[in-house]
């Protein structure tokens, strides 16, 4: 039930508004389970859980439209070049679009799309820069819109390879004007933050604590009415993601509030695979300068169930408590997760993604 809420969320955060779905069920391996019964296997009628998750997606959805609908305007600062000439003659050109967008995914700039018909029919200040990559091949009315897009003052991010030649073959001249050569990934992602105005880079950062280098969480964020930030994150891998939240403007502090709960939550979160977290951020005193723990703890009992358990089990509390930290390690002490709860009598745990053991 979290990849159908992360997968809705995600289409809501991108103003596409689903209305039929196809839900299959997978094995372990994300493959798909072909042992199905009589009935129709892609249909969520016949999955109540899915279909509560949709549900329960949809009322959380509409209950925050007006902070969704903030996330929905932000404008596709940057946008990915696509040129169907390109993709008729190249059948990897889609793969590598993919491989463009993925790279500055992550980032929580809004990105976009430009193609011909855009350049001619769409503002050009509505957005701040195009990136060109892996598109060696544009008819030559492709290349005058490009040209008269830089003729007015517009930018282009480009690598080596793109805009060389016609479909029959005819060689262009280069693009003048203001123009960012880059080849790899990374000089893309550099390039984009750099031409990106001050005013359409997000005003909330989000700095990843583990010391891996790859990021695994869509985000984005946009200022309210009231003048704190909306932000909503998806972590869309399958292994969590420790985060830092930080509002660099801030005087006191990064304070979070989970809009879905309505009560204040760390700034520093360990998101689970799939897992959405959708708050408010304010000038305030953060949850962790708020939670002094005593000398003397609480006793309470709590449940742990399915015990052994394949990947996932559950923890019961004997009631419900303010704060809980949640600490799960190996046998080797070795942290793997690290939560606070509030106000939370039962929760999950999910350890898919470790090795059999005690833990």
């Amino acid at each position: 039930t979290d990849y159908v809420r992360a997968a809705y969320w995600l289409a809501f955060m991108h103003g596409v508004n689903a209305s039929r779905s196809w839900v299959w069920g997978r094995n372990v391996g994300g493959n798909i389970n072909i042992n199905v019964d009589e009935g129709h296997a892609g249909s969520y009628t016949q999955q109540p859980e899915v279909l509560n998750e949709i549900h329960r997606t949809f009322i959380d959805a509409n209950t925050f439209g007006n902070q969704l609908h903030k996330l929905q305007e932000l404008p596709r600062s940057a946008r990915i070049y696509y040129s169907l000439a390109n993709a008729i003659q190249r059948k990897t050109y889609m793969e590598d679009v993919h491989d463009t967008y993925e790279a500055l995914a992550f980032e929580g700039i809004s990105l976009g799309f430009a193609t011909d018909s855009i350049l001619i029919t769409e503002n050009h200040s509505d957005w701040d820069v195009i990136v060109i990559r892996a598109t060696e091949i544009i008819t030559d009315q492709e290349y005058d819109q490009l040209q008269n897009y830089l003729d007015q003052g517009g930018q282009v991010i480009i690598d080596s390879k793109s805009c060389k030649e016609n479909p029959y073959g005819v060689s262009h001249s280069s693009l003048s004007g203001a123009i960012t050569m880059a080849n790899s990934l990374q000089e893309i992602r550099e390039a984009v933050r750099s031409k990106v105005s001050g005013n359409n880079l997000p005003k909330i950062q989000l700095n990843y604590s583990s010391n891996s280098e790859s990021k695994n969480c869509i985000w984005s964020s946009a200022m309210l009415d009231n003048g704190n930030y909306a932000l909503s994150v998806i972590n869309v891998s399958k292994e969590s993601a420790k985060l830092d939240i930080v509002m660099p403007d801030a005087t006191i502090g990064t304070r979070c509030i989970d809009l879905v709960k309505g009560i204040q939550v760390t700034e520093k979160p360990v998101l689970e695979p799939f897992e959405v977290y959708f708050v408010e951020v304010s000038d305030g005193e953060p949850l962790e300068k708020l939670t002094i723990l005593s000398n003397e703890q609480p006793v309470f009992e709590w449940l742990v169930y399915p015990n052994p358990s394949k990947a996932t089990f559950k923890v019961r509390l004997d009631g419900f408590y303010p704060i809980v930290q949640i600490e799960v390690s190996d046998i080797n002490g070795r942290l793997l997760r690290n939560k606070l709860l509030q106000n939370q009598k039962e929760f999950s745990i999910n350890l898919s993604d470790q090795s059999d053991g005690l833990y």
